[in-house]
């Protein structure tokens, strides 16, 4: 489990290393350290061994998981993020991304879910009127008059 002074130092060493590079692309993947050290002050457990290459972190809940795995021969790798929710499961997987992307995709991990009293979008829209012009075939001008 990391230690807060690790997470500290991490955060001091890292702010505003971005900021200098420009334009921005040029800056490269970025530190995974950006997500593995923000889920991790989020009470997120480490289960894999510290000295592999693998990251293996799991939700406090137990109810998410994300793996960051290098591909054998490759100097690629391979982030996977997963849940478990009441209507089943999902998973998002991502090669070569900046570390940004995953960062916005992992924050959303951690908020709480939406409210559940939002109203259905199809309630709100069934009974609102067409604002489109109806053509009739019957009304005088329209193409299909001209055609009959």
């Amino acid at each position: 489990m990391l230690k807060c002074e690790q997470l500290d130092l991490f955060a001091s060493d890292h702010n505003g290393f971005l900021d200098d590079v420009s334009p921005r692309h040029l800056a490269g993947p970025g530190d995974p350290r950006h997500i593995t050290h923000a889920l991790a002050a989020a009470d997120w457990t480490l289960r894999s061994d510290s000295l592999t290459p693998v990251v293996d972190l799991i939700s406090p809940d137990r109810l998410h998981q994300l793996r960051h795995e290098p591909q054998p021969g490759s100097d690629q790798t391979v982030w996977r993020l997963s849940g478990i929710h009441d209507k089943g499961s999902w998973y998002a997987s991502f090669g070569a991304v900046p570390v940004e992307i995953l960062a916005s995709f992992t924050d959303q991990v951690l908020l709480p879910p939406p409210a559940l009293d939002r109203p259905d979008v199809w309630d709100v829209l069934t009974p609102a009127p067409d604002p489109r012009p109806r053509l009739s075939p019957h009304r005088p001008g329209s193409a299909a008059a001209q055609l009959a």
